[in-house]
């Protein structure tokens, strides 16, 4: 027996036991499970919603070459009915039909004429760029390639704006055939 008051015995009573401490759970905490749950839920919903934008994205980038493409073919038949049509006159880049004419002849027609002739279609390449401005318009920055008839390829470059659920060219920059 030890001389210590705690081992003591009194008459009639047991030693105490000594102080335990309690068992550690073994396992996971629940605020351990709480992240866990998070991420996993985290992950799903990226899973489930990526492909989902990207394909919002991709379809309004095929839209918009499309877009492009006829505007590209209007202009080739001096079609400016059209490519008014397929313009965006709202906003800063407003103007009538006249005005509209006389821009595009200088801009447009002039600078391309020797593209234009030769111009069979269009693919946009796989990156794009589409933003929101501050009275709620989306834009798209588009770009890619240019098939000639004589089998060349150039690039081109485009912007346009979301106009209820088509989209309508800002603006349309063609570069020259490239030497390969």
């Amino acid at each position: 027996m030890s001389n210590r008051p705690s081992e003591q015995l009194s008459a009639g009573s047991y030693p105490r036991p000594a102080a335990t401490i309690p068992a550690r759970r073994r396992g996971v905490p629940w605020w351990g499970w709480l992240i866990v749950v998070g991420v996993i839920a985290s992950i799903a919903a990226c899973i489930v919603l990526f492909p989902i934008v990207a394909k919002e994205g991709i379809s309004a980038k095929d839209d918009a070459a499309a877009v492009v493409d006829r505007y590209i073919k209007a202009a080739i038949t001096h079609n400016v009915d059209e490519m008014y049509s397929l313009s965006d006159n709202i906003g800063d880049n407003s103007r009538d039909k006249a005005s509209f004419q006389n821009s595009i002849e200088t801009t447009f027609f002039k600078p391309n004429a020797a593209f234009l002739a030769n111009y069979q279609s269009l693919s946009a390449g796989p990156y794009f760029s589409m933003r929101t401005s501050n009275d709620n318009r989306t834009s798209l920055d588009i770009s890619g390639n240019v098939i000639y008839k004589d089998q060349s390829k150039g690039s081109f470059s485009a912007t346009l704006m979301r106009d209820g659920d088509s989209w309508k060219v800002v603006k349309v920059k063609l570069d020259p055939p490239r030497s390969e």
